[in-house]
């Protein structure tokens, strides 16, 4: 509900999140042709920065 006690419908909405957790991994590693050990690593240091309640609601996720 916002502010005034209104429900809000968020079905076709985008949230687009951003942080710099792994920007340092991603330094590391750039022009390594493995995304996905790239990806892997990154992903190793935002779970231990966020609870795997709030990662698991995430849909997407763009390293």
């Amino acid at each position: 509900t916002d502010g005034q006690g209104r429900t809000v419908d968020f079905r076709n909405t985008v949230i687009v999140m951003t942080s710099n957790l792994g920007s340092d991994i991603i330094q590391q590693k750039a022009g390594e042709e493995n995304y996905e050990s790239m990806k892997n690593a990154v992903m190793e240091v935002v779970g231990t920065h966020f609870r795997p309640e709030f990662i698991n609601r995430v849909d997407e996720v763009v390293v």
